[in-house]
C-alpha cells in the first residue's frame, strides 16, 4: 500500500479513538464503506501520479541502436512532423525535401539548429516509424515534446510539406488528421492554417 494510504489509515484510527473517548459514533469505522472509498480514491490518485512519472522517465532514457527514447527538442519534434507527412505516401518527393530544407534554413524556430544534424534526425524518425505501432508512438512523442504554443506551428509545417508538390495525397491527408488530433488543435486554427497554405501554393 502506498505510504499516503497507510498514513490515511493511521489518521482514521486516531479519529476513531478520539470519537470513542467522547462517546460519539466513529466517523471512519474500520471496514466501513466510507473508509474504503477514501482509501481507494487515494490509491487511484497515487497510481495516476506514478504513471505520469514513469511515462516521463521512459522518455528520458537513451535507447539502443541509436534510437533515442526521450523527449525531443523543439527542432527535432518539428522535423519529425515534416518527415512523417512527407513519407506518409511512401514517396518523399524532391519538392517536399527542398521545402523541408528551406523551412529549417529560414524559420526563426530553427535559428539555433545545426543543419548537419538534419540527416541524423531524419534517420531517427524513420527508425521510430518502423517500430511496432511506430506512427502513433512517434506522434505521441512529438505532442509530448512540443510546448502547446508550438502545436499550431507543427501543424502548419506539416501542411506546408504536404502542399509542397502541389498535390496532397490521401495518405498525407490522413497523416494530417492524426497529427492535429494528437496536437488537439481547434477547428478554427486548423482552417486558418490550411486556408493560408492554399493561398500560398495556388497556381495560375
Amino acid at each position: 500500500m502506498p505510504e499516503s494510504c497507510a498514513n490515511l489509515c493511521k489518521t482514521s484510527a486516531r479519529v476513531n479513538d478520539s470519537s470513542r473517548v467522547f462517546g460519539s459514533t466513529p466517523l471512519y469505522e474500520a471496514g466501513s464503506p466510507l473508509t474504503f472509498a477514501i482509501i481507494s480514491r487515494r490509491q487511484i490518485i497515487w497510481q495516476s501520479e506514478k504513471l505520469k512519472q514513469t511515462k516521463r522517465q521512459s522518455f528520458s532514457l537513451w535507447g539502443d541502436m541509436g534510437t533515442i527514447d526521450r523527449l525531443l527538442s523543439v527542432e527535432e519534434a518539428l522535423i519529425h512532423v515534416m518527415v512523417m507527412v512527407s513519407a506518409a505516401d511512401s514517396a518523399m518527393s524532391d519538392a517536399e525535401l527542398r521545402q523541408l530544407g528551406d523551412i529549417v534554413g529560414i524559420l526563426p524556430v530553427f535559428k539555433d539548429f545545426d543543419d548537419n544534424n538534419l540527416i541524423k534526425i531524419t534517420q531517427q524518425c524513420a527508425e521510430r516509424l518502423s517500430g511496432e505501432n511506430g506512427m502513433n508512438t512517434t506522434l505521441a512523442l512529438v505532442a509530448e515534446s512540443l510546448p502547446t504554443k508550438l502545436h499550431d506551428t507543427a501543424y502548419a509545417l506539416g501542411v506546408e510539406i504536404a502542399a509542397a508538390d502541389l498535390r496532397v495525397s490521401p495518405e498525407e491527408v490522413r497523416m494530417l488528421q492524426l497529427l492535429r488530433d494528437h496536437l488537439k488543435l481547434d477547428k478554427l486554427t486548423i482552417a486558418a492554417i490550411e486556408r493560408g497554405a492554399q493561398a500560398r501554393f495556388r497556381t495560375q
